[in-house]
């Protein structure tokens, strides 16, 4: 049976055990934030400096824009 109240419980006795260890907390929280960030900077579809190809009388002329 689902009780409110054991899973409060249940969930205080998981935060203080992460307060206790802060190794785990530091990873639950860091490595996210460092997926994010790197996610972020990869996932950019700025195309500056990119070097695109021109089509000029039958021939690519690549070039950086």
């Amino acid at each position: 049976m689902f009780s409110w109240r054991r899973l409060y419980a249940m969930l205080m006795k998981e935060f203080v055990q992460m307060r206790r260890d802060r190794v785990t907390f530091a990873m639950m929280l860091g490595v996210p934030l460092m997926q994010l960030v790197l996610f972020g900077f990869a996932i950019n579809n700025d195309p500056k400096g990119w070097r695109a190809p021109w089509w000029r009388s039958g021939r690519i002329a690549m070039r950086a824009r």
